[in-house]
This record gives C-alpha cells, sequence and structure tokens, in this order.
C-alpha cells in the first residue's frame, strides 16, 4: 500500500508556496496613507437616522501601490461622534498617488440638528476628525472566507480637517 507521506509532504510545500507568493504581493509601507472627507451629502433622513453618502480621498505616499479592498473610520465632526463608516469598495491607489472612494454612513441623529445650526454659522464650515484604517489585499482575498493563502494587512489613519455640509 503506497504511503500518505509524499502525498502530504507536497501538500504542505504547495501550501507554503501559496503563502509566500501572496505574502511577496505585499509592498512595504513606510508611511499611513492620508484618509482626508471631499464631500458629505445629506441623502435621506427619517424620524430614527439620517444618511449621507461620503466621498473620501485617499492619497498614498509609499513606493508601493495601496490595493485596498475595505476601509472603517469614526466620523466626528465639530468634536463630537457622529458616524461608524465602513466601505468594502476596490480602490487602487498607485505609489505616490491618489484615488476617491465612496461610503455611505447612518447618522447619530442627536448630533445632526446641532450641526446644521453650527454650520450654517459658520457658512456651511465643519471641522471633522476621522480615525480609521484601511485594508489591504487582493481583489480575490474579499472573496476567500478564511484561508490559509488570504494575506491582509491594516494601515491606520487619522486626519483633522474642514468641508462644507452640502444637501442633495
Amino acid at each position: 500500500m503506497p504511503s500518505a507521506r509524499p502525498f502530504k509532504l507536497g501538500l504542505c510545500l504547495a501550501l507554503l508556496l501559496a503563502v509566500l507568493a501572496a505574502c511577496a504581493g505585499v509592498g512595504t509601507y513606510t508611511e499611513r496613507p492620508k484618509v482626508s472627507l471631499l464631500s458629505m451629502a445629506l441623502t435621506g433622513a427619517t424620524p430614527l437616522e439620517q444618511r449621507f453618502a461620503i466621498k473620501l480621498r485617499v492619497t498614498n505616499p509609499n513606493d508601493a501601490d495601496l490595493d485596498i479592498t475595505g476601509l472603517s473610520l469614526e466620523l466626528e465632526v465639530n468634536e463630537v461622534a457622529l458616524a461608524t463608516v465602513v466601505s468594502d469598495q476596490f480602490v487602487k491607489v498607485p505609489r505616490f498617488s491618489s484615488a476617491v472612494l465612496e461610503a455611505e454612513a447612518a447618522a447619530n441623529l442627536l448630533v445632526l440638528p446641532k450641526l446644521i445650526k453650527e454650520a450654517g454659522r459658520s457658512g456651511g464650515a465643519l471641522r471633522y476628525r476621522i480615525k480609521g484604517a484601511v485594508v489591504l489585499g487582493t481583489p480575490a482575498s474579499r472573496n476567500l472566507a478564511s484561508t490559509v493563502t488570504q494575506v491582509t494587512q491594516r494601515l491606520p489613519f487619522d486626519h483633522k480637517g474642514e468641508f462644507q455640509l452640502e444637501a442633495r
């Protein structure tokens, strides 16, 4: 009866090579990406929540492309926690370049009237802070639920700025 040992050894070597090949595609990132808010537009409201379409600019200061397979962040406006934003949009950000990512968020309805009032007093300008992480991988890794060869990396970011509140 043939031994299963050569088969197991071959399988282990194949898995090791797959993991090494996947790791070779993960670049070295010396700097965090810069994620800034481009726009935030009210898209709908109900008595219990307000929904926003959010556009983010992701800037890559590294010498390797960023293959972003997801993003999560906390959005504060005028130092008040407003929303948690998540996106599973795939975006390739070339080295030393930037790209736009779109997401949708549901807001804390209790703070929105206060923020709209402050925006009216300041000509529509509001201060924001976004803190979170981009998830790097390959488009195929989004479809692999849990495998040995799935390689992902999280790159954190933290950015402050100003934006104009728009209504659609």
